[in-house]
């Protein structure tokens, strides 16, 4: 009797994917990487090799979400890499200055010229050396970078969401797995050359570590916690901090099983990256934090012919809720008469879904917030949310904001989806009595 080889179960053999992956990465390497194509197919072909190993990870380490699901996720950031390339390769962006950055980094290690690598007191380099580092084995290429940048804003993605399900397993999963995974935003600025996927990566790492500590499981919590920390401040210090933060003020103010050494990590994460933020930004003034960032996105090395405006000064009792409004939601629909490229258009329907969303959950916002004292995630989201957001606030372009807020989006997207609607208030108790038992 012959075997029935049923397609769907073959397209989602992890074998099949790894099957596919060596094949592409074989022609790539004949084909000597020498162009863009080439670095796609051969780095995604690396990319999915990667998701055939932990994809099936994943779904058994939680059996809510599935393989189908994930890899259509990591499917669909591959080819918003293309996307992305398509859009701005005629505008001199950011990913052409890495790359020639990321070249001269490649060839300073090869001459044993350390005194030629690149070095900035304000714009960690992080995507220049992660270019230079994939350049010392490939030509370069833009494409081959963004692909595995792609790939690691997935695996963010997913380690976002582990840390929401840890904390609130009867909360709507769907709802978050769907905002963080395919809203366009979270899918389309991850997709080239530069510290967006790394970013989320570390973030949605360094969360995960916190949610672990937060219940209590502090070998593992403190590892991944100190990694992902690590990771984000070496790509943008005050993101760094602004979590450290966040992670204090819920040890603090919630209850924490094991508190004293909970205490102890997140404040010396606090003050590591409170150091190096200062140093940074070289105590100059708050709107100096991404002055490097603004000026390339308003005609330095980016020179995107894009809209700017003039950000709320957070640090006044009305400028700092304007700020977070203006954060989370600009460009707002009566700017769209400002707006100079088309580009940015759907940044607004987006803003307005997002708006939208919040409104319509309400409720749900309202009644998992009640949970602050016994749920500890809950003050690391919002207060990592108005953090986040206040670190944003000094950008003034409506393209670098929606650019830099992917950052701050799994935080506020955790309120939405804190409960199911009509769900009871006693995931609380649930929650809490989960919280004391450890978790992974």
């Amino acid at each position: 009797m012959g075997m029935t080889i049923r397609p769907a179960a073959v397209i989602r053999s992890p074998a099949a994917w790894a099957a596919a992956a060596a094949v592409a990465t074989l022609a790539a390497l004949v084909a000597g990487a020498r162009n863009e194509v080439w670095s796609y197919l051969g780095f995604s072909a690396i990319v999915l090799a990667a998701g055939a190993i932990l994809i099936p990870r994943a779904v058994k380490r939680d059996g809510w979400i599935s393989s189908d699901f994930l890899l259509l996720a990591l499917l669909v950031r591959l080819g918003a890499c293309l996307v992305y390339y398509k859009l701005y390769l005629a505008h001199s962006p950011d990913f052409l200055f890495y790359e020639l950055r990321g070249n001269q980094i490649a060839d300073a290690i090869r001459a044993g010229a350390p005194e030629q690598l690149v070095h900035s007191h304000f714009d960690v380099p992080l995507a220049e050396y992660f270019a230079g580092i994939i350049y010392l084995f490939t030509e370069p290429t833009v494409q081959g970078p963004a692909a595995l940048s792609a790939g690691m804003s997935v695996l963010g993605s997913w380690f976002f969401f582990r840390a929401f399900r840890l904390w609130f397993p009867q909360g709507n999963a769907r709802l978050y797995a769907l905002l963080v995974f395919f809203l366009p935003t979270m899918v389309f600025w991850p997709g080239t050359l530069g510290k967006e996927g790394m970013m989320m990566l570390f973030l949605g790492l360094a969360t995960y570590g916190l949610a672990l500590l937060l219940r209590g499981n502090l070998a593992r919590g403190a590892l991944w916690s100190v990694l992902g920390t690590a990771g984000a401040m070496a790509g943008r210090p005050p993101l760094a901090f602004a979590l450290a933060a966040a992670a204090l003020v819920a040890v603090v103010s919630s209850r924490v099983p094991r508190r004293l050494p909970a205490l102890v990590v997140v404040s010396g994460l606090l003050a590591a990256t409170g150091f190096v933020t200062a140093d940074w930004a070289q105590a100059a003034s708050p709107r100096n934090v991404f002055q490097v960032q603004l000026e390339g996105l308003q005609g330095g090395p980016s020179s995107l012919r894009t809209t700017n405006f003039d950000p709320p000064y957070p640090f006044t009792p009305i400028g700092l809720p304007s700020a977070i409004v203006s954060v989370t939601f600009r460009p707002f629909p009566w700017e769209m008469k400002d707006v100079i490229d088309i580009r940015e258009l759907p940044s607004v329907a987006e803003s307005l879904f997002v708006f939208g969303l919040l409104v319509v959950r309400r409720r749900e916002i309202w009644r998992g917030l009640k949970q602050w004292r016994t749920n500890p995630m809950v003050v690391l989201a919002v207060t990592a949310f108005l953090a986040t957001a206040l670190v944003l606030s000094p950008v003034g372009n409506f393209v670098g904001l929606s650019r830099l807020r992917i950052q701050m989006l799994p935080f506020l997207f955790m309120l939405p989806a804190f409960v199911k609607p009509g769900a009871g208030t006693d995931t609380a108790a649930e929650t809490a009595t989960a919280g004391g038992r450890g978790g992974s």
